[in-house]
């Protein structure tokens, strides 16, 4: 195919025959003598992409949602494992070591505490089963007539006097447990460290644990010894002071309950563990909030309301409901302290 070449002294375009190219040719204008080469493709330019117009929403503050996510991601989101910022111990390999089983006392005292909890939900459980069948109970005796005529009583109906003293039993057992297994898990929490205050909160949460053990033996010994005075008509000063020391015993227990929240958010902060201190800065105000308020609307409902009704009953089953959610959540987080408790023992173990 014929090539057109342009001379470089005279610019002139020249049609060159087929096989010319790379040889010497001699311009008939110029008589200037080049070597023939072919030309170079001229650069096409390019266009600039044409920005395609975006078309504004009608309302600038629409909300757009972001894309669904899939199952399988959001759930292997929640179950990512929580991540300790700080590590449990520093410094040389014997404070190292000196820490870690610090923090082997203050995991075993954890577990205590979730043992205590446990006790403390049956004894709730016990006590609203006990105060139910007493308060549905009908308050007169009533017998069930001879068979065979007669008119003559054959037995008292009603709740049997054992399964009571049975269940008031269990219940004192469990809270009994409750106490102790506070008792135990607090002295263990004075293995903490100084800091963000854990050790001022479990030695706090010692005292009222074994105040509130010391007054509830004393208000079921005042129990004890009202009953047989209601029985002569003589108990209504022993009962004004059992129901004064149950009070007493029921904001003892709010106190340490709140503390022990605290107690576990300065563990989750020594632990590096965020998730988990803001669980415990949760649960430290829900606790006041949720037992306090169901005592105070008891109170002034129940001052309207005539006991053993079923109005009261209810009542005394939503403040039951108060104590037992807060008792669940303060079980997840102390599991969850122990989990994380665990997973720094082990970084440590494997440095």
């Amino acid at each position: 195919m014929p090539e057109t070449l342009v001379c470089p002294e005279c610019q002139r375009k020249m049609r060159l025959p087929d096989g010319v190219l790379g040889k010497k040719v001699k311009c008939p204008t110029c008589a200037a003598v080049f070597v023939a080469t072919a030309p170079e493709a001229a650069a096409v330019p390019v266009p600039p992409p044409v920005p395609v117009p975006v078309p504004e929403p009608e309302d600038r503050d629409e909300y757009v949602s972001p894309p669904p996510r899939s199952w399988s991601s959001s759930r292997a989101e929640r179950e990512e494992p929580e991540v300790a910022a700080a590590p449990l111990a520093t410094g040389t390999p014997s404070e190292v070591q000196n820490e870690a089983q610090a923090w082997q006392a203050v995991q075993a005292g954890l577990k205590f505490h979730m043992a205590a909890h446990i006790c403390d939900l049956a004894g709730i459980f016990f006590f609203l089963l006990l105060i139910i069948i007493v308060t549905t109970a009908s308050s007169e005796p009533r017998f069930e007539s001879d068979p065979f005529g007669g008119g003559r009583p054959m037995r008292r109906s009603g709740p049997s006097p054992g399964a009571l003293v049975t269940l008031g039993l269990f219940a004192t057992l469990a809270m009994v447990g409750s106490f102790l297994g506070s008792l135990v898990g607090s002295s263990f929490g004075l293995a903490a460290p100084l800091k963000y205050g854990t050790r001022s909160m479990s030695v706090a949460c010692l005292v009222l644990a074994g105040i509130t053990t010391l007054l509830f033996v004393q208000a079921m010994q005042g129990l004890v010894l009202a009953v047989p005075a209601f029985d002569r008509g003589r108990g209504e000063q022993g009962g004004v002071v059992v129901g004064l020391s149950v009070l007493f015993l029921i904001l003892l227990e709010v106190a340490r309950l709140t503390l022990l929240a605290l107690f576990l958010r300065g563990v989750a902060a020594c632990t590096g563990f965020r998730g988990a201190a803001s669980s415990a800065r949760a649960l430290a105000i829900l606790t006041p909030s949720a037992i306090l308020g169901a005592m105070a609307f008891n109170l002034l409902i129940g001052l309207t309301v005539e006991p053993g009704t079923a109005v009261s009953v209810v009542l005394f089953v939503l403040f039951c409901a108060a104590w037992i959610v807060v008792l669940v959540m303060g079980l997840a987080l102390l599991a969850r302290s122990i989990r994380n408790i665990d997973r720094g023992l082990r970084a440590l173990a494997s440095e």
